[in-house]
């Protein structure tokens, strides 16, 4: 009888409440006041270390972490060869402010090693310092060897994550032939 009772009150406070708001005079302003078009974009140069393993076939993702949002993750793709040099315009989704760090992650098993990150954000570069550290999941198969759950090319010298976090070492501001750079 009581739940009769509580779920009579619940019943009518509900239907109270939807007339009180379908009443209203509220204004909807769904998704126009956000402008893609506003939101910067990324240019970054990556390069991949000399370790003739340090290249990768997995999928690689970023997330760009600003000063009071962040955008990602996004597909930075494969990076086979080892020592290639990586150029790459990403969208970002939504403004972050300045930039703070990267977020990386690799959902595949083929470890990656990265040396020298750099990214652009109209006119101001960032510099990322980057640890050596290898971006690969962990497999399990390989706990039982000597590798550590490593992939068995990996130096073992140095750690390996399936993510990593690299923050900003250093940011100037990007000038070219007539003065600071203004475009984007």
């Amino acid at each position: 009888m009581i739940l009769v009772l509580f779920m009579f009150i619940y019943w009518s406070l509900c239907k109270a409440d939807l007339k009180f708001y379908k009443d209203s005079s509220a204004a909807y302003f769904g998704n126009e006041n956000i402008d893609i078009h506003e939101a910067p974009v990324v240019h970054s140069t990556l390069h991949i270390d000399n370790n003739q393993y340090a290249g990768s076939l997995d999928n690689i993702y970023v997330t760009f972490i600003g000063r009071f949002s962040n955008s990602g993750p996004h597909l930075y793709g494969v990076f086979v060869e080892p020592g290639e040099r990586h150029e790459f315009e990403t969208q970002l989704s939504r403004e972050i402010g300045e930039l703070q760090a990267l977020y990386f992650e690799n959902k595949g098993y083929d470890g990656v090693l990265f040396s020298d990150i750099n990214c652009r954000i109209k006119e101001k570069v960032f510099e990322i310092d980057v640890r050596p550290i290898w971006l690969e999941k962990y497999d399990a198969a390989l706990e039982q060897t000597d590798q550590n759950g490593n992939s068995p090319e990996a130096d073992i010298s140095l750690p390996s994550r399936s993510t990593a976090m690299f923050s900003v070492k250093r940011s100037y501001y990007f000038y070219d032939y007539k003065g600071i750079y203004t475009k984007d």
